[in-house]
């Protein structure tokens, strides 16, 4: 089985308890800390679109709906996990992201736990290139470097999951190259990392 088919193959074995889990104990904290900054700096308003990528059962895309009263289309490649996804306020999308089409652009991009299960980001970049309008913001939640990153690292690599942990430099350099420029990072937990991207306007690529 292929790297991406034992990643879906994973979260397809996780998605009916999934968020339960996610819900209660150090878990909880971890999660809730990384939607303080996480939302932070997608600074979510009203009506404002927003596309979740790798949305899973909906944790990020149902709280910037129903807290925010943003316009949030969920996409995931997992079919139990987008059936597990509430769809009061949130529209559903199974697709991987480099294979979306046809869904117009959006003022607001998130992938949060996404780019670590990606051997080669270029592709999910360029995409995202597609997706977000000029001057709209990319929003990432990642794994840290370190030792924690680590433990993360060999924990899903345990299930099958290949795990590939950058830098913020790494992250910046790729997003650059199309046309995203690195605006705010957040230290969320041990853990992870949230990095805020600005896609560029002509008169930024002059």
């Amino acid at each position: 089985m292929g790297g991406k088919k034992k990643v879906i193959s994973y979260f397809e074995r996780q998605a009916a308890t999934y968020l339960r889990r996610s819900e209660r104990g150090l878990w909880k904290w971890f999660r809730q800390r990384e939607f303080n900054e996480v939302s932070r700096l997608v600074a979510p308003q009203k009506d404002e679109s927003l596309i979740d990528l790798g949305c899973g059962v909906g944790y990020y895309a149902t709280r910037f709906s129903q807290s925010y009263g943003m316009k949030v289309l969920g996409v995931d490649s997992s079919p139990a996990m987008l059936k597990a996804l509430p769809r009061e306020g949130v529209s559903g999308l199974l697709s991987e992201i480099e294979n979306i089409a046809g869904v117009g652009t959006y003022q607001k991009a998130l992938a949060a736990g996404v780019f670590e299960f990606i051997a080669q980001p270029n592709q999910v970049f360029a995409k995202c290139r597609e997706l977000v309008v000029v001057g709209g913001r990319l929003v990432l939640l990642v794994p840290r470097c370190g030792f924690f990153g680590g433990v993360y690292k060999v924990v899903h690599e345990l299930q099958g999951c290949s795990v590939y942990l950058r830098s913020i430099a790494e992250y910046e350099a790729l997003a650059g190259e199309f046309d995203f420029v690195l605006t705010e990072t957040a230290y969320c937990t041990p853990i992870s990392t949230a990095l805020a991207f600005k896609r560029k306007s002509e008169a930024d690529l002059k």
